[in-house]
């Protein structure tokens, strides 16, 4: 069907979106295909759909459908936002480069002419291998921020990621340091490999750049044991380093009246190549579609999730008020019947209980070091 004619015919039917959905964050999936396979990366678990999107639909996203996403956006974007984001997802996005060339000129040009009001930003998570130095200066030009994969020393990095990653992403933060193009660092640790959380933590700071963590929780999870053992690592890091460049506690415990665990799901909405909407990036059940909406509401509305409401494993949990019940996508990928499966023994729980045991020490060691700064005082 030609453009003009997939544009009049989705104007006559707008989508339907309940009144408590504010959308001013929209996960665009450009393609399901990825030019790595790292070890704890979700999407290749034996149990997603994404594993076989994979192998089967490696072309990333048609220019008809870019019209349709960038009209569903126009029709469903909150115009009493601050501004308007769009984070480009994967797959690895910048094996679909073109498909953000296309989305950001339909999403300026809607913007030009009134039909989006408000300041637009895009992002994107990328691994950094498929990015070219053309593309870095496409970049440069627009209000564009990366969040760059990278887990610590080469040794690391390529355990996980493959062997040359570590050259090509260091190689390429460079280049975009140079550019000013801003971007940070996201690491994932194994709990298998604690006695080198240090080390990694240490180069990753070295960087200069600002980071953010978490533990893999696909293969060994954290226990009783490593969390301990990881304590007493972040412990000796942050009373070690001068200069932290680590946003972890923030990103995590230090915002207030937080509805999830790391969204406000009325607020962001995932669209796959397929044009399907999802309840975020990792999770497989479809919601609905950009045609019609969002179709599947009454089945969503009363979970944790979108109501806010603790089921009884969480109500009396200690970080409760810091995950807001964690992980969508993680209990999602425990119960295929569309039901959450929150569990206190969680390794998500025993990983915002080892954030909530860090931050409550660094708080008595900073209020223990005034003490004594204020009892050594010259009277």
């Amino acid at each position: 069907m030609p453009e003009q004619a997939v544009l009049e015919k989705r104007a006559c039917a707008q989508p339907v979106i309940p009144p408590e959905f504010h959308f001013g964050v929209y996960e665009i999936i450009l393609t399901w295909d990825c030019n790595l396979r790292c070890t704890y990366c979700y999407e290749c678990q034996p149990d997603k759909t994404t594993k076989e999107l994979r192998q089967s639909h490696k072309e990333p996203m048609s220019p008809a459908k870019i019209a349709e996403i960038t009209d569903f956006i126009i029709h469903t974007h909150d115009r009493g936002a601050r501004e308007l984001q769009i984070i480009f997802w994967g797959g690895e996005p910048f094996l679909a480069f073109e498909a953000i060339q296309e989305f950001i000129a339909r999403l300026e040009a809607a913007r030009q002419d009134g039909r989006i009001n408000l300041p637009i930003h895009y992002m994107t998570t990328s691994n950094l291998t498929a990015i070219t130095l053309e593309q870095m200066q496409y970049l440069q030009t627009k209000p564009f921020t990366l969040l760059v994969s990278l887990d610590g020393t080469e040794e690391t990095t390529e355990r996980h990621r493959g062997k040359g990653t570590f050259a090509k992403v260091i190689k390429n933060m460079a280049l975009l340091y140079g550019l000013r193009i801003p971007f940070s660092i996201r690491a994932t640790f194994s709990p298998q490999e604690i006695p080198a959380l240090g080390k990694d933590l240490n180069f990753i700071n070295n960087l200069e750049q600002g980071f953010w963590w978490s533990f893999d929780h696909t293969k060994t999870p954290l226990d009783k044991d490593n969390l301990e053992d990881a304590l007493a690592v972040l412990l000796a890091f942050y009373k070690h380093v001068p200069r932290n460049y680590d946003l972890t506690l923030e990103k995590y415990l230090g915002r207030k009246n937080n509805t999830t665990h790391c969204i406000d799901p009325h607020q962001v909405v995932t669209v796959d190549p397929e044009g399907n909407l999802r309840i975020c990036s990792r999770v497989d059940w479809v919601i609905g579609n950009i045609a019609d909406g969002i179709t599947q509401y009454a089945e969503v509305k009363d979970l944790p999730f979108y109501s806010g409401r603790p089921l009884p494993a969480c109500a009396d949990c200690l970080v409760y008020e810091c995950c807001k019940g964690g992980c969508i996508g993680a209990h999602f990928e425990k119960n295929k019947e569309k039901t959450l499966n929150y569990q206190l023994n969680d390794s998500f729980c025993k990983e915002m209980f080892l954030l909530q045991l860090l931050k409550e020490n660094l708080t008595l060691q900073r209020q223990y070091n005034e003490l004594k700064e204020f009892e050594e005082a010259p009277v």
